[in-house]
């Protein structure tokens, strides 16, 4: 069994490479399989990879699979920032950077080959894996042949295939051999590190996004495919249907949850367009002019219009901050646009009630107005260094149809209004699902209480201070925060995540320490976390805690057919933004911070 797998997983390397050498005729079948591994392959390490190894190893699987993954993004970082040209995989000088992926690549073929051994075992967790990891080596392929043909050339690309084919037979045989001798911890360790890496992978690309609408509807397809596909594959575990006790499970939660705040969501892309198409948009010399307090108010009202998550703000702050805009009008307009979302508003009436909701309204301004004054107060003292060249965050996609427009349409039609709104919910739908999926994991996997007893009164605080390395939009953030208060945390502590989550970020402090320099960058997040841990102590005092809604009742609520049939529209909705993005393109949504997936360096 161990041969005809080692030879289906070198011929899906070849195969890869072979459909780059078709050209762009064959661009569909290349988008088509692209999507598919994005659907299929992380899906499959999620849900029965890491499920395995957390079976022994509790959490420190899970740790060792988020090293494994930074430490790749790490250095993909570094390689960007130290020599574009030789990370660039499109660039004429990219032979330096591939000669540093081959060897990667091949220590990450060895961890193929050994799980390939562990998976066709009688101790491996079965078909799938090595189904999973078979499928994973055509993207392999595509990637190494698109990264070295322009610049090295057939006979070294030959070579490096040849390389990482060796690799995974190598692994493999060494993986039989110390297959009884590896204690099983040990061993769930290391494949917990593969897993990390192998997603970094799979979810990282080089490549262009699809250059068509049709390469991109039919690269949506493939995904939607891939993640059918591994739902509908046996799960022996019950992966979906564990839970703690008095807690529900994934399977329990996820759908009701759903259909529940599907409503929300439909407003939302109401509000959103009424607000990109009515509300007028202002130039930018309006910042300018008054004391640092105007320029903080006209900052908070300046991206009203938006709409948008940190990963739309960052690229319009950096433009005013170019045109030597107001420091306090920028910093306010950073941490205010993101509160503002009219979608993360209706979401969180319906997951924390009406007055948490109107609280974290009120206090995003606040914050927003306050960040802003003291930006602006250090910002005198030091002789600014703006940057003449855009930084673009490396989150942010060059495809237009991801790009945030300033100005809203010109048609204030009904159609028009849909339009608009659908635009900003193409931008918000990963988070949407992400901040679904999570909190469904969130309930199953952590006991009542156990955060709460952990944090203690420190909840508000430390959840401020650990929600600046987590970036989170709006709509991802909520649901969340309403998960933390019904396992014991305070609702300070949810206004906390939601103040600083989606405005107050790694990608955030690093474009104002780019333009503004490092005291400007720490007093805009040291004033966010202060500012956020006051409102959240003040919020623990005045919004009563029976007025948020109660998880496990929103579950069992029975569902009128109108909620079903909005959420099978809102449903709908979102295959319509994978489809229209891409799935690459979709996902690079979630992240202002170069994590991302389907982002096309431009030059």
């Amino acid at each position: 069994m161990l041969l005809p797998a080692l030879a289906l997983s070198v011929l899906g390397l070849l195969l890869g490479a072979a459909l780059v050498t078709l050209g762009r005729r064959q661009a569909l079948a290349a988008a088509s399989l692209d999507g598919f591994s994005l659907g299929f392959v992380p899906a499959v390490l999620a849900l029965r990879m890491l499920p395995h190894a957390m079976g022994s190893l509790g959490a420190r699987a899970l740790a060792l699979a988020a090293i494994a993954y930074a430490t790749l993004w790490w250095i993909d970082r570094r390689a960007h920032d130290r020599d574009h040209a030789a990370a660039h995989p499109f660039h004429p000088a990219a032979g330096a950077g591939a000669g540093l992926l081959v060897p990667v690549l091949a220590l990450h073929g060895m961890s193929d080959g050994a799980a390939l051994a562990v998976a066709l075992s009688s101790r491996g967790v079965g078909a799938s894996l090595a189904a999973a990891l078979i499928l994973h080596r055509m993207p392999e392929g595509l990637f190494i042949a698109s990264s070295m043909l322009p610049s090295a050339g057939g006979r070294k690309t030959t070579l490096a295939l040849v390389a990482l084919a060796l690799s995974t037979v190598f692994g493999a045989a060494l993986g039989q051999v110390l297959l009884d001798a590896i204690p099983d911890a040990l061993f769930d360790g290391a494949l917990a590190l593969g897993i990390g890496a192998m997603l970094r992978l799979a979810m990282h690309s080089h490549a262009p996004p699809p250059p068509t609408v049709s390469a991109r509807a039919l690269a949506g397809v493939t995904f939607l495919a891939g993640v059918a596909l591994v739902l509908a594959l046996p799960d022996p575990g019950g992966l979906f249907r564990l839970a703690h006790p008095q807690e529900l499970s994934v399977q329990a939660a996820l759908i009701p949850l759903f259909v529940e705040t599907a409503p929300a969501m439909l407003l939302g892309v109401l509000g959103a367009g009424l607000l990109r198409t009515m509300v007028p948009a202002r130039p930018d010399a309006w910042l300018r002019g008054g004391g640092s307090a105007v320029q903080s108010l006209r900052g908070l009202l300046f991206g009203l219009p938006l709409q948008v998550c940190s990963c739309g703000v960052l690229p319009v702050a950096q433009r005013l901050l170019r045109a030597s805009l107001p420091v306090a009008a920028v910093t306010a307009f950073m941490v205010g646009t993101p509160e503002f979302d009219v979608g993360g508003f209706v979401l969180s009436v319906r997951l924390l009630g009406l007055p948490l909701a109107l609280a974290r309204l009120v206090a995003g301004a606040a914050l927003a107005f306050a960040v802003g004054l003291a930006a602006a107060a250090v910002a005198r003292r030091i002789p600014l260094r703006v940057s003449a060249s855009p930084l673009r965050p490396k989150g942010m996609l060059s495809a237009p149809q991801t790009m945030v427009n300033l100005r809203p349409p010109a048609d204030r039609s009904l159609a028009g209004v849909l339009r608009a709104g659908l635009d900003s919910f193409d931008q918000v739908a990963a988070w949407y699902v992400f901040g679904l999926l999570l909190a469904a994991g969130f309930e199953a996997a952590v006991a009542p209480l156990t955060l709460a007893r952990a944090l203690g009164a420190w909840d508000v605080p430390l959840t401020a201070v650990l929600a600046v390395p987590i970036y989170v939009c709006a709509q991802g953030a909520t649901p969340l925060a309403a998960m933390m208060v019904h396992k014991g945390l305070s609702p300070g502590a949810a206004l906390a995540l939601l103040l600083v989550g989606p405005a107050t970020n790694v990608a955030a402090w690093r474009m104002l320490r780019h333009s503004l320099g490092a005291r400007v960058a720490w007093t805009f997040a040291g004033a966010s976390v202060v500012g956020a841990v006051a409102l959240g102590m003040l919020a623990n005092r005045v919004v009563p805690a029976r007025s948020l809604p109660q998880i496990h009742a929103l579950a069992s609520h029975q569902h009128a057919p109108w909620e079903l049939g909005v959420a099978t529209v809102l449903a709908l909705l979102l295959a319509r933004s994978v489809l229209r993005l891409g799935p690459r393109a979709w996902i690079a949504t979630m992240s202002p911070s170069g994590a991302s997936t389907g982002r096309h360096h431009p030059h």
